[in-house]
């Protein structure tokens, strides 16, 4: 019969709590100053325990590490109730939707978490970890077996140096991880911005991979996608090429899914530039094709639920997976500290005619004391003082990003403009600028005067600019408020569950 063990890793904590372990759970207390030295936190009391357990365990015996105080990293989880269910590879208790760079971001900057993972593992770094803060899972005796008892010995014998233990917390799930086929293959056909956002970040955390061509072999009799994994997943395909290649993906037996983050049943100005055409006969990729393609597809997915409403008209089952960020992306977030309010519109040529909207607040605005208008990407014809930056790659972008004080993102009311997604929100928001957005459509998700102030007409938005400048200490506390929910509801570790839906059917 298999047994069942917790591991407590107990300094002075009250251990009252000890009368809730479910029956069939044995105690196995480490105690600091007993068992274990009081140096390498609970990361030493845990491994101390396994190579105790070590020899004994079975395949189907479990082990579960808590803390001595379990429910201080999680007060709103009950552990106890998760003690029990499946458990193949590490499953936390916890929350499990904290990730870590190479470098410790982006919640504890400069410790070697990377190094450590290649050092420990013997494996290269992935780029990132999932984690759940507080060192607290429950695994199987097969998933410790997976390495000697001189692994865990060595991993003890080092605890006490530097950050071990707190890089340990991080990689406990990838000492415990067991491999997983990949859920997708998403083939891209975009810019390096539409494809980091739409492709790679969630291939990223289901997992998956991203491809540019999809490599087809054949022999007498058959045809076969050798480097095809998963469900697959192409970018507003609008083109006979793709067509045909999704079909064929279908007769053996993948799930296709198209993805789209714009309104492709309606011409855009920025299109003619794009090879996009409205009939087929008229250029490479057309809408009419597009359209033709969402019949044979088992599934779509979109940015917004808006989106959604104009592709239901053509395909069945439509998915809304909103935009997302990546703190592991981003850079600590440092504003410059000289005094000056920085008002910015980072935008695409695609957003010209959504200028007008907030040319009279900005010019307004770059005639007051201690204030500078900065906008990036487009070039509007203003005639008032602004600094104009070009478009960087993504590193840089998000630095220029952290610069602004006070964001605005205008879009106008238009068939093509009501289906964008609230991209340019999120990112400003999570570089903590205050947010002046229009009252439509793509920014539904924020709420007026909460974490962002919204306008409808140039008027409004004069008005909510004039607001902010002459009442500079609700800036920040509307960045912080903007930020703040990005993090707490727009992260990719949070969002990823959406794309997995969709990819599994």
């Amino acid at each position: 019969m298999a047994t069942k063990t917790l591991v407590v890793a107990r300094y002075q904590e009250d251990s009252s709590w000890y009368e809730r372990i479910p029956r069939g759970w044995s105690l196995l207390e480490v105690q600091k100053g007993r068992e274990v030295p009081n140096t390498g936190r609970e990361a030493s009391s845990y491994l101390w325990a396994i190579l105790q357990k070590y020899d004994t365990l079975a395949d189907d015996d479990l082990m579960a590490f808590v803390q001595g105080d379990p429910f201080d990293h999680c007060p709103d989880i009950d552990i106890f109730l998760l003690l029990d269910h499946p458990t193949d590879g590490f499953r936390a208790l916890g929350d499990y939707t904290y990730v870590s760079g190479g470098d410790g971001r982006p919640h504890h900057d400069g410790i070697p978490v990377a190094k450590r993972y290649e050092d420990w593992l013997g494996k290269p770094w992935p780029g990132c970890v999932r984690f759940a803060p507080g060192a607290q899972f429950v695994v199987t005796g097969r998933d410790i077996k997976r390495h000697p008892k001189a692994f865990y010995r060595r991993l003890l014998h080092v605890m006490h140096e530097d950050w071990n233990p707190w890089i340990l917390e991080r990689l406990w799930p990838a000492i415990f991880e067991v491999p997983r086929a990949l859920r997708a293959t998403f083939y891209c056909q975009a810019t390096p911005v539409t494809t980091y956002l739409r492709c790679e970040l969630p291939a990223r955390y289901l997992p998956g991979k991203v491809s540019r061509e999809c490599t087809v072999a054949q022999d007498d009799t058959d045809f076969w996608f050798p480097d095809h994994q998963g469900a697959a997943v192409f970018q507003f395909a609008g083109d006979w090429a793709w067509h045909l290649t999704m079909l064929a993906l279908q007769q053996k037996g993948h799930r296709v899914l198209l993805e789209s983050d714009d309104n492709y049943f309606t011409v855009a100005p920025s299109m003619k530039n794009t090879g996009w055409a409205k009939e087929k006969k008229d250029g490479p990729h057309s809408l009419s094709g597009h359209a033709s393609i969402l019949k044979t597809v088992d599934a779509a997915i979109v940015t917004t639920e808006f989106l959604a409403k104009q592709y239901r008209k053509h395909v069945k089952d439509v998915f809304v997976c909103p935009n997302a960020i990546d703190p592991l992306d981003w850079p600590p977030l440092e504003k410059p500290d000289d005094g000056i309010l920085r008002i910015g519109w980072f935008a695409s040529n695609s957003h010209k005619e959504d200028g007008p909207l907030v040319a009279r607040a900005l010019e307004w605005a770059s005639r007051q004391k201690d204030v500078e208008v900065l906008a990036m990407g487009y070039h509007p014809p203003w005639r008032f003082p602004h600094l104009q930056l070009q478009w960087a790659d993504l590193p840089l972008y998000r630095q220029r990003m952290a610069m602004l004080d006070i964001g605005v993102a205008p879009v106008k009311s238009t068939p093509w403009a009501l289906c964008r997604s609230d991209l340019k929100a999120i990112e400003k928001g999570y570089a903590g600028a205050a947010l002046v957005l229009s009252d439509v459509a793509p920014y539904d998700l924020f709420t007026d005067g909460e974490n962002c102030l919204k306008a409808r007409t140039p008027k409004d938005f004069l008005r909510r600019i004039q607001h902010l400048v002459q009442n500079r200490d609700e800036v920040k506390q509307l960045g912080q408020a903007a930020r703040d929910y990005v993090a707490r509801e727009r992260l990719i570790t949070q969002q990823v569950h959406k794309w997995a839906e969709a990819v599994d059917g």
